[in-house]
């Protein structure tokens, strides 16, 4: 019996342009990875390289898709997350729920990075600090929030971090 399946070949470079998010993420976290200073010590040793996995994740962040089986289904369908893969296979939605735990609070020190490196670039300016209304649970009590005001007072230790 003859398999049916229709192959398509696709310069996925044609579809997506220079200013994408998607290619500024990636030149973004190429930089950082190539910093020493930035240099993430993890225990991942996954198939696909920290650096992609990095990338995929925090796409998947920046597009509201924070579950590991949506995020994988995605790197199956979309062609921004196809491209960034790089030819690699998509990923298991168990293989990126380990790489996060593997990760941990790294995750926390590449956002930072991504933050100082974007103002460094003059890309963002640093002088607004926005705030959602969103209720952050505490990890001492879960009925203790943050407000608008304690962020507001505290303000100068957010910026001092950056």
């Amino acid at each position: 019996m003859r398999n049916c399946q229709v192959r398509l070949n696709m310069n996925y470079e044609i579809c997506i342009e220079e200013s994408s998010p998607v290619k500024v993420l990636s030149n973004v976290i190429d930089e950082i990875y190539q910093k020493e200073e930035y240099t993430i010590v993890s225990k991942w040793n996954g198939a696909i390289p920290e650096d992609i996995m990095m990338k995929i994740l925090i796409y998947g962040y920046m597009n509201d898709s924070f579950s590991s089986r949506k995020i994988e289904q995605l790197c199956k369908r979309d062609i921004h997350f196809m491209w960034l893969l790089d030819g690699f296979g998509a990923p298991d939605h168990s293989t990126i729920s380990r790489f996060r735990q593997k990760i941990g609070e790294q995750i926390e020190r590449v956002f930072y990075a991504v933050v100082k490196y974007l103002l460094n670039m003059k890309e963002i300016s640093g002088e607004n600090l926005f705030i959602d209304g969103t209720k952050i649970e505490a990890n001492a009590n879960r009925y203790t929030f943050i407000w608008k005001k304690a962020v507001s007072k505290n303000e100068q230790k957010t910026m001092a971090i950056l």
